[in-house]
């Protein structure tokens, strides 16, 4: 108490004052504008960075639960001031992992409330937040060891969202109406996209090629249970064949061994995967078409590539895919 009246900071009931006090909407946002304000005027001698992000973090779960009394207006700004906590905290060495963490958790709250309240407009720039901090921290914060830790964020986020839209008999009868599925489309795309930008990035790891086949299966899945992603398949079954063929342009005749590995097993897998998907349904051809396109490209690709350094006969290459 002394230490804060000598900084002269104000008790933490004022900053809760502030919510209660006025409209919800002017509270949240001069709660997060004053704890910013202490953050610069008191630096690390009260509150750490990681103080100040739990507060925060605090003030929006607050806005977002208040959205369920007052309306999408607060939501939106509990959405806009969540995404924008993390640009207020100065940290000389970031953790990925909290932060990913952090919007994960982020994600799930608004996600309940829009599905809830069947807000789309809310699960969409949900949405739009989680991506572009999986862009920036591509494009800006990467680092090689926590490349899982963005892997695994990626994965959660796709969940989320599907979780979200409802595949069906899991949805509330009056959020079928809503079109929740262009933002789970779009999720399932941009998430294999960084995907693929990570697994560029790190040199084409085991590990990675891992993470893109189960982001790429989930899209096979959706598309396999629900009629609104239809064709949602081809793109999570060829997307790791493009990628194939830029590590074969690129490094694939430096690793032959590794290189054959990775596209027996994902040329392999897909193709299996997307004929065992048709298996039974209705529209049988259209899944035979993709299991047979991805086996050709598969084999061109390797063919192409090991020609010239050949491990073992191709005619049992062949004839795995031919199976």
């Amino acid at each position: 108490l002394e230490r804060r009246r000598e900084l002269d900071y104000p008790p933490f009931r004022h900053l809760v004052s502030l919510v209660v006090s006025g409209s919800e909407v002017e509270g949240t946002d001069r709660v997060l504008r004053e704890i910013r304000a202490r953050l610069e005027e008191l630096g690390d001698d009260l509150l750490g960075p990681a103080q100040g992000f739990l507060l925060m973090a605090m003030v929006t779960a607050g806005a977002v639960s208040l959205s369920l009394r007052h309306g999408q207006v607060v939501a939106f700004v509990g959405l806009i001031g969540g995404y924008a906590v993390p640009l207020l905290i100065d940290s000389p060495d970031p953790d990925a992992t909290a932060l990913f963490t952090y919007l994960v958790l982020l994600q799930l709250g608004l996600a309940a409330v829009a599905r809830h309240r069947g807000w789309p407009y809310l699960l969409g720039g949900s949405v739009i937040g989680a991506m572009s901090w999986g862009a920036a921290w591509l494009a800006a914060g990467y680092k090689a060891e926590q490349g899982t830790a963005f892997s695994i964020y990626l994965l959660t986020s796709f969940a989320v969202q599907a979780a979200a839209t409802g595949l069906p008999g899991w949805q509330a009868a009056r959020v079928r109406s809503i079109k929740f599925w262009p933002v789970t489309i779009a999720v399932a795309v941009i998430t294999a996209l960084l995907q693929a930008g990570l697994l560029e990035r790190q040199g084409y790891d085991n590990a990675d090629w891992l993470w893109l086949s189960l982001l790429c299966a989930g899209s096979l899945l959706l598309d396999r249970y629900d009629s609104r992603f239809r064709w949602l398949g081809w793109f999570g079954a060829l997307l790791p064949l493009l990628l194939l063929n830029g590590w074969a342009e690129r490094h694939g005749g430096e690793t032959p061994e590794a290189f054959a590995a990775i596209a027996l097993v994902v040329g392999g897998g897909f193709a299996l995967a997307t004929f065992l998907a048709g298996w039974r349904q209705h529209g049988i051809g259209r899944w035979m078409t993709l299991s047979t396109a991805v086996a050709l490209i598969d084999l061109c690709i390797a063919w192409h590539t090991l020609a010239a350094a050949p491990l073992f006969g191709w005619g049992y290459w062949c004839l795995i895919l031919a199976a």
